[in-house]
C-alpha cells in the first residue's frame, strides 16, 4: 500500500529542499513538494481561521500550511504530511508500508516524529522493531504525520486558531480525532528552529494549555480505558521528577 507523501517547504529554503529531496531518494520515495504559505499574506479562504489569533506571523505561516493540506486530504485519500527539517532512518519504506497494514479501522492520525518520556500503550507491532501505540499524554512536533481524509475533515474544522500547530496537535479532544503514534519515534527532526516558525518570536502557550488538563485526563482515560490508564499513572508516580519532553 503506498501513498501520496507531501514536504511543505519555503520557497527560498533550497538548503532544506535538498535534504530533504536526499533523504527520502536514499529510502526510494517520492514526494510532491508543497510550498508553504507566508504568515503576513494568507490566502483569503484561510483569513477566518486566523483573524484576531495571538499567533506570530510565523506561527501562523506553518499551521496554515498544513491547513491547506488538510483540506486537499480532506477530498481525497490518506496522505503522509512532512516538513522539510527531518531525516529519515533507513528501511523507512518498509516501515511505512507495515504502519498502514496496521493502522486500525477508523484512524484519523498516525504520528511518526513525535517522541515521548511519558507511558504509551502498544497496540501492534510494526517493521524494525516499532510498535503502534497509544499515548498517555500527546507529544510534540509535527514534522511527519499520517492523515486520513476523515480526520483531515476533523482537523479542518471553522473556528480561530490561537495555538500553534503543534500544541494544537496536543490536544485531539478539541477536533475529536482519533490519534496513534509510532514508537519509538521513527522520523527525527533537527535540532534547529522552522524557517517558517522563526518569523517572528513564539508566544508562551504554557498558561493556555493548563485548563486542557482535566480534557486531557478524561480523554486518555477514554482512549486507553480504564486498566492501561491506571497502570500508565502509577508508572508516571514513580518516574523522577523532570521535565518529561512530551
Amino acid at each position: 500500500m503506498t501513498i501520496p507523501i507531501f514536504v511543505i517547504n519555503l520557497d527560498r529554503s533550497t538548503d532544506r529542499l535538498a535534504h530533504v529531496r536526499a533523504e527520502f531518494a536514499r529510502e526510494g520515495l517520492a514526494f510532491e513538494r508543497f510550498p508553504a504559505v507566508d504568515g503576513t499574506n494568507l490566502p483569503a479562504a484561510l483569513a477566518p481561521y486566523f483573524h484576531g489569533s495571538p499567533l506570530r506571523p510565523g506561527e501562523i505561516g506553518c499551521y496554515a500550511s498544513h491547513l491547506l493540506l488538510w483540506q486537499r486530504i480532506a477530498g481525497g485519500g490518506a496522505a503522509l504530511v512532512c516538513e522539510d527539517d527531518i531525516s529519515l532512518p533507513a528501511g523507512f519504506a518498509a516501515l511505512l508500508r507495515s504502519v498502514l497494514d496496521a493502522a486500525p479501522d477508523g484512524w484519523d492520525v498516525i504520528r511518526m516524529s513525535s517522541p515521548t518520556r511519558r507511558p504509551v500503550v502498544p497496540l501492534r507491532d510494526l517493521d524494525g522493531g516499532h510498535k503502534l501505540v497509544r499515548y498517555w499524554r500527546e507529544p510534540t512536533l509535527s514534522g511527519a504525520t499520517l492523515v486520513s481524509p476523515k480526520g483531515a475533515h476533523k482537523l479542518c474544522k471553522p473556528g480561530l486558531r490561537t495555538l500553534p500547530i503543534d500544541a494544537d496537535l496536543r490536544r485531539p479532544w478539541a477536533f475529536g480525532i482519533d490519534t496513534y503514534g509510532v514508537h519509538p519515534n521513527p522520523v527525527r527532526q533537527q535540532g534547529h528552529p522552522s524557517v517558517i516558525m522563526a518569523a517572528g518570536k513564539r508566544h508562551s502557550y504554557r498558561k493556555l494549555l493548563t485548563p486542557d488538563i482535566l480534557w486531557r485526563r478524561l480523554h486518555s482515560l477514554r482512549t486507553l480505558g480504564v486498566r492501561e490508564w491506571v497502570k500508565c499513572v502509577a508508572r508516571v508516580s514513580i518516574m523522577p521528577h523532570r521535565r518529561a519532553a512530551s
